[in-house]
C-alpha cells in the first residue's frame, strides 16, 4: 500500500523479537507490548460491567502465554512479503528464519490454543496446522528466491508435505459437510 517506512519499522520490531524474545526451546511469545515486553498480566475488573452488562471485564491479555502455533505462519508470510515488496531479507535475518523453521518442523504435531484462545485444554486446530504449513512453505520460497543456503531443505519439504496430507485427511468432516 506504499507504507514502506511503516513496513520497515514493523520488520525491525519483529527482527528484534526473533533475536531477543524467544524462549530457551526456541518458541516465540504470542503477544508483545508496543515496547516489546511480554509482561501483560490480565486483571479482572469485577466492579465494572461490559457491553450489555457482560462480565467479566478484563484488561491485559490472559492469552499472553498461550501456545498459539499459527503465529509462525503469519510471521513467515509477513517476512516473505516484506522481502518481495519491501527490502531484501538480510543473511542474519535468514539465519534466524532457519532456526524458527527448524523449530516449527519439530513442533507442528503439537496441539495449541490457536487464534481462538480457548481457556480450556489444548487441541489440534486445522487453522494452526495450515499456518504451520505456511511457515515452512514461505521459508522454502524465501530460500529459493534469494538463493539462501538451506541445509535442512529436505526436512522442511517433508514436514510441509506431511502437514498438507494431515490437513487434507483430518481437517474436514465429510459427514458434517
Amino acid at each position: 500500500m506504499g507504507f514502506t517506512e511503516e513496513a520497515e519499522a514493523y520488520m525491525s520490531f519483529i527482527s528484534d523479537r526473533l533475536r531477543y524474545s524467544r524462549t530457551p526451546d526456541g518458541a516465540l511469545p504470542i503477544v508483545f507490548s508496543i515496547r516489546g515486553s511480554t509482561d501483560l498480566p490480565e486483571i479482572e475488573l469485577s466492579h465494572l460491567a461490559g457491553y450489555r452488562n457482560s462480565k467479566p471485564v478484563r484488561i491485559g491479555n490472559g492469552a499472553t502465554f498461550h501456545t498459539q502455533l499459527d503465529i509462525y505462519g503469519e510471521l513467515m508470510d509477513a517476512t516473505y512479503l516484506y522481502n518481495k515488496y519491501g527490502k531484501p531479507v538480510s543473511y542474519d535475518h535468514w539465519r534466524i528464519i532457519r532456526e524458527i523453521t527448524d523449530y516449527v518442523c519439530g513442533i507442528w504435531h503439537e496441539p495449541d490454543k490457536s487464534i481462538w484462545e480457548v481457556r480450556g485444554h489444548m487441541q489440534n486446530f486445522v487453522y494452526s496446522k495450515i499456518m504451520l504449513w505456511v511457515a515452512i512453505d514461505r521459508a522454502l520460497r524465501l530460500a529459493e528466491k534469494r538463493c539462501f543456503p538451506c541445509p535442512h531443505r529436505h526436512k522442511w519439504q517433508a514436514a510441509r508435505d506431511e502437514i498438507y496430507e494431515e490437513v487434507m485427511e483430518k481437517g474436514y468432516n465429510k459427514e458434517m459437510g
